[in-house]
């Protein structure tokens, strides 16, 4: 099965890590040839192919007026190279998964072969809703499935469009290898020296992107400077400098972006998950 991914985005959050993890388990399986319509970081290191089919940066409210002055332009150049494409071997399904490609590409490109949606999380309330119904109810009706992390993101798919929308739950699935503690307390203490930390004190961590809605500041504020224990806050994000000032004279140390979650997992004592939305799909890292 020839599968073209239509994706185009500059962040490396759980969503990307979700596709990345999923078209390398596809195609080491054997059965499954995807295509990368677009840019995705971390795509190429997976043994992977891609193509530009010409898509901007990742959309968002902020950019509104932006995205509308050049959505038109946008649309037809990657109509024009996915469409050229599917010419040269044709596709047998298309995966979208942002705002962006499931609004300007769903409807063209189901012209050519099915369209699936992922869902990641729940869809805006309030006037966000209000202005994205419309056009996202309008766009799915040229696609074969969406699929929801949690029920309730596919709830919110079937609130928004209606009926004719084939909306279905799959769970993200969970390396439970990722949450294996160190094997003895020797490799532990090693581990934790390598980090620079107390080999024999407490450890709480939090292995996500760093995002508002992401409530890491509640984790900072569990600690204070005369506790016994260190938080360490893996990953990167918009949110990095205002938990860094709140994190001042505390125990807290900021690691950045980490390849492999497993290894902050097997030094720690207590996993903190603070996540804003109720019903959400259980975060991959």
């Amino acid at each position: 099965m020839r599968v073209g991914v239509v994706i185009a985005t500059e962040h490396a959050g759980g969503g990307e890590q979700y596709l990345l993890r999923l078209y390398a388990g596809l195609a080491a399986d054997g059965r499954v040839e995807p295509l990368l319509l677009g840019q995705l970081k971390g795509w190429s290191d997976i043994g992977l192919q891609s193509t530009d089919v010409g898509l901007g940066s990742k959309w968002s409210f902020r950019t509104l007026g932006r995205v509308l002055a050049t959505a038109g332009l946008e649309r037809r150049r990657a109509v024009r190279a996915i469409r050229t494409e599917h010419e040269r071997q044709p596709f047998d399904v298309f995966h979208l998964q942002y705002k962006r490609e499931q609004l300007l590409l769903t409807r063209p490109l189901a012209k050519l072969a099915p369209v699936v949606w992922t869902e990641h999380g729940r869809l805006p309330t309030g006037i966000k809703r209000r202005l994205l119904a419309p056009v996202y109810r309008w766009a799915s009706r040229g696609t074969t499935r969406v699929i929801g992390v949690s029920r309730d993101v596919a709830q919110d798919v079937r609130d928004v469009c209606g009926a004719p929308v084939d909306a279905m739950t799959i769970e993200n699935a969970i390396d439970e290898r990722v949450f294996r503690p160190a094997t003895d307390d020797a490799e532990r203490r090693a581990l934790r020296a390598s980090m620079g930390l107390d080999p024999d004190g407490i450890v709480a961590s939090v292995v996500t992107r760093l995002h508002p809605k992401k409530r890491v500041d509640r984790a900072i504020s569990l600690v204070t400077p005369d506790d016994s224990v260190t938080l360490l806050l893996a990953g990167d994000g918009p949110d990095v400098e205002r938990l860094q000032s709140l994190a001042v004279d505390r125990p807290v140390t900021f690691l950045g972006w980490i390849d492999d979650p497993s290894l902050v997992h097997r030094v720690s004592d207590i996993s903190i998950l603070a996540l804003t939305e109720q019903g959400e799909g259980f975060p991959t890292t």
